[in-house]
């Protein structure tokens, strides 16, 4: 089981990032130095006993309906084979991030905090406009 979670997860040397199929799947890695995470392991087990078939077929089977409802970007001035615009899917992963309790309330705190800074950030710019009189 570890062999093949490590073989999915390859840390790069000198960076904090996780590779998984060639996307960096940045600083909230699944592995570490001593190998899959805690809060990954029970994930970590059942990844081991799926087929790579399987997997394959599940990101396909994503991929398609990704496309079906329009989980797509425009990429303007790229041209497929018929010469019609490209559009690209949004980038996902079948790996979820799974957060621990002590890192997703840290993160909340912060979420909240840009939130409503954002929000009178915006309030004020429709409203008194204080922030373009103060230049």
């Amino acid at each position: 089981m570890q062999k093949k979670f490590d073989e999915m997860f390859a840390r790069l040397p000198g960076e904090g990032a996780v590779q998984f199929q060639g996307q960096s799947m940045g600083g909230m890695s699944q592995v570490q130095v001593q190998g899959v995470r805690d809060h990954y392991r029970t994930y970590a087990e059942w990844l081991g006993r799926q087929a790579q078939e399987t997997m394959r077929a599940r990101r396909e089977e994503a991929e398609m309906i990704f496309r079906r409802v329009g989980i797509t970007f425009a990429v303007y001035g790229a041209k497929d084979e018929d010469g019609s615009g490209t559009e690209r899917l949004i980038p996902f992963d079948l790996i979820p991030r799974i957060i621990p309790a002590a890192e997703w309330r840290l993160m909340e705190k912060g979420l909240v905090q840009r939130v409503t800074a954002l929000n009178r950030f915006i309030h004020d710019a429709y409203h008194d406009q204080e922030i373009v009189k103060a230049g």
